[in-house]
């Protein structure tokens, strides 16, 4: 085993205070002061006033020159900015293991859309042992209301982003389609209820399209995943269907930074 010097196991302890510190100014970056630290974490005063203004000094705080308290710095939002900015540009690479085992799980084709301003993208196409013809390929721009993923999107984004979307044109489909923008509000407030979208023939007579959203760093839906399959196959197991997507949409919505206790407490 290797021998750790005494001055080690301070540089150690004094890094872990750190970044204990750090913490403190989470989930909502309140301005906090030496004495409060001290408290919140029983760390002696002196330790809580020295780190403190190493950290300030590194840009990892700011003081305020009125209250002399500290909040997050700009080193701190540049590093999140470059943790965001790096997952998602693999969110895609991320996403299909993903996906494919949830076409193996499930014996259904699994889809990935992505919103991109005002425009939805089908991201991912895993086919499954059925063929299903959607009408699209991987980067094809999907019609805004036949889309099972976007109303899995917009059911639990901001009323802004909803509005934005309910401001275009109804684009005519199936007749089993959402083709009033009335049919689409009642069809999200469905779909928040139950917690997924469910698309019924909508663009693919004789299949089901079920969707649920994956959470980014925002607290906000950045994608969503979409399993289709035959109608008879999703009526008769729609709830393990449904449990199966979930369970896909957490685990990917960790690997976006999405914060899940956060989101249950706020």
């Amino acid at each position: 085993m290797p021998e750790y010097k005494s001055a080690d196991i301070d540089k150690s302890n004094a890094i872990e205070k750190a970044l204990r510190i750090l913490t403190t100014f989470l989930p909502d970056n309140r301005e906090s002061g030496t004495v409060e630290i001290s408290h919140k974490l029983g760390f002696h005063k002196a330790t809580v006033s020295r780190i403190l203004q190493i950290l300030a000094n590194e840009g990892y705080l700011r003081q305020s020159p009125e209250t002399r308290k500290f909040t997050l710095g700009e080193t701190v939002v540049r590093l999140g900015n470059a943790a965001l900015s790096s997952s998602r540009k693999r969110r895609l690479t991320m996403a299909r293991p993903y996906l494919e085992s949830l076409r193996d799980r499930s014996g259904q084709t699994v889809t990935m859309e992505v919103l991109i301003g005002d425009e939805t993208l089908l991201a991912c196409f895993v086919g499954g042992p059925r063929p299903v013809h959607v009408g699209v390929e991987e980067g094809n721009l999907l019609p805004w209301n036949g889309s099972a993923g976007l109303r899995a999107m917009l059911a639990f984004s901001p009323e802004s982003v909803v509005r934005r979307f309910l401001s275009k044109p109804i684009i005519p489909l199936s007749p089993r389609a959402l083709n009033t923008h009335e049919q689409y509000l009642e069809e999200l407030k469905l779909t928040r209820s139950r917690g997924y979208a469910a698309d019924r023939g909508g663009i693919t007579m004789g299949f089901t399209a079920l969707s649920v959203p994956v959470y980014g760093a925002s607290g906000w839906p950045e994608c969503a995943i979409i399993l289709v399959g035959p109608d008879c196959d999703m009526e008769r197991s729609e709830a393990p269907y449904v449990a199966l997507l979930k369970e896909t949409a957490s685990r990917m919505s960790k690997e976006l930074f999405y914060d899940e206790s956060a989101a249950e407490t706020s």
